[in-house]
């Protein structure tokens, strides 16, 4: 299995036409989380499968707890964190596709995140 930034890639643009990428993660208490950012062609969904997240987004701090699921228009700033002291393990749904093509350049190119971010439609804020 296909696997860049924590990501686990179950469906692809390849695999779903470019309706959706769907992805799980395994994320450890003390991982950072994300930097602020926002996706401008997908939306996002994240549905925590065990364990927990904060994620900032739609102006409000959001706790994500077991079976929660929470939907980010694109265009929205968002970012999240663990909220638990065991690790999380969250499955994201991005619609459509493409967005899985972006992860995957950053991971050959770490130095040039900004420039692929933005080939993508998505913007990271440091």
């Amino acid at each position: 299995m296909e696997t860049h930034f924590g990501l686990s890639y179950h469906e692809t643009t390849e695999t779903t036409n470019g309706r959706f990428f769907l992805a799980t993660s395994n994320i450890p208490a003390n991982d950072p989380g994300t930097p602020w950012h926002l996706h401008t062609n997908e939306d996002e969904w994240i549905l925590v499968i065990s364990g927990a997240l904060r994620v900032d987004a739609l102006d409000k701090q959001n706790l994500l707890e077991q079976g929660a699921l929470l939907k980010i228009p694109k265009g929205e700033w968002h970012r999240w964190m663990p909220a638990s002291e065991t690790p999380s393990h969250v499955l994201f749904l991005f619609s459509p596709a493409g967005v899985e093509r972006m992860f995957r350049e950053m991971a050959q190119n770490p130095d040039k995140i900004g420039a692929i971010s933005e080939k993508y439609g998505s913007v990271f804020l440091d």
